[in-house]
């Protein structure tokens, strides 16, 4: 059928097809002929969509056949021939689709890779991409832990997770991330819907950057992440749009989340201000952390005090015992020189032209203090 019937086999799966016409979509937008093969124990059969079958206007039906060939397992097969030409376009081998491809593979499904499913392009394995969170091992402690959030809206069960994915960067190291246009992908939200991410690294007014007190993402906040997990039995309920690559940000249950996900950010973005005002107690701090894998992160909550969010149904909320930092009392050192002299003092303190200017300054610093 082109669409899903009412009471079809997988419904109540935690999926996010809706209306069973992801595949038949996809094979239209490549070409205009192709074969489905489907073998299993109880079931042989292949359906044929022609170029014919495009033509006719009043033909909605695909008929199953029986399978015209032996597999050597069970499986499916899709052979599409007959491409659009822009699809022709992305197999030359100047166009770079399939490391592209590899990319979105590794970063949209994360979490299903994560759980052993294997998906390989022109026969190499994808690896996922695996976000982790910067967190203190004991969370009952002061020291710098992620934003955790659980509630259950409109049947939709959601979890919240935002922090430091990476240390903030100093002044110093700001000036070089914007001098270098260092990439920033891993920072901003990733919304995922029934371990599907549906949207990543997102840095927009969508997720809540640049609204209700929440600051305009800029490279300061480079070290701060995000991740929302939305998981329903319905996916008719999630906040998706009907590509599954995006979010319907009118969606009931996604606006009231975003509150929770405008929360989170606040609490790290302050920080990032307080940071540039004591570098020291910000390495400090940063040191004490370790690396926490998403599954990590909930072998983790057994440490956490969590309090009742009542803005939401049956929610708890954990908030990150965050150090105060207002009565730091170090201080930025910084001035200007040109590249050639900076180069000369690092080759004469380091035998190396090429280490940081920053380091450079505070060795020069720490010579004449000890002096």
């Amino acid at each position: 059928m082109m669409g899903r019937p009412t009471g079809a086999p997988g419904e109540g799966l935690p999926t996010v097809g809706v209306y069973g016409i992801g595949m038949k979509r996809a094979i239209f937008k490549l070409g205009r002929d192709c074969v489905v093969s489907s073998y299993a124990s109880d079931a042989k059969f292949e359906v044929r969509i022609s170029k014919a079958w495009f033509g006719e206007e009043s033909n909605w039906e695909l008929p199953l056949g029986p399978l015209k060939r032996a597999f050597p397992h069970p499986g499916t097969k899709i052979h599409v021939t007959d491409l659009n030409d822009e699809v022709k376009a992305k197999f030359s081998p100047d166009d770079p689709f399939i490391e592209n491809f590899r990319k979105a593979v590794a970063q949209h499904y994360n979490r299903i890779l994560q759980k052993g499913f294997v998906v390989t392009v022109n026969r190499v394995a994808i690896k996922p991409t695996i976000l982790r969170f910067l967190s203190i091992p004991d969370l009952r402690e002061s020291g710098i832990a992620p934003y955790l959030f659980h509630g259950r809206v409109n049947e939709v069960d959601v979890d919240v997770i935002a922090g430091f994915y990476r240390p903030s960067p100093g002044e110093d190291e700001l000036e070089e991330e914007t001098e270098t246009s260092r990439s920033s992908d891993e920072a901003g939200w990733t919304v995922m819907c029934n371990d599907r991410v549906v949207l990543a690294q997102d840095k927009t007014i969508l997720t809540g950057w640049g609204e209700a007190g929440v600051p305009r993402y800029h490279n300061q906040f480079i070290g701060i992440a995000g991740i929302v997990h939305f998981r329903s039995k319905e996916p008719a309920k999630l906040p998706l749009t009907t590509t599954k690559r995006g979010i319907d940000a009118s969606s009931p249950v996604f606006l009231q989340v975003k509150n929770k996900m405008r929360d989170g950010l606040k609490r790290f973005t302050s920080m990032t201000n307080r940071f540039k005002k004591d570098p020291v107690e910000r390495a400090r701090l940063f040191a004490a952390t370790k690396d926490y894998t998403v599954d990590e992160l909930d072998a983790l909550r057994g440490t956490a005090t969590f309090s009742t969010d009542r803005s939401v149904a049956n929610a708890k909320v954990f908030l990150p015992r965050l150090p105060d930092l207002k009565k730091g009392t170090g201080k930025t050192i910084k001035f200007t020189r040109p590249e050639k002299q900076i180069k000369k003092v690092a080759q004469k303190l380091f035998d190396d032209p090429d280490v940081s200017p920053n380091i450079v300054g505070e060795a020069c610093f720490d010579r004449v203090l000890h002096e």
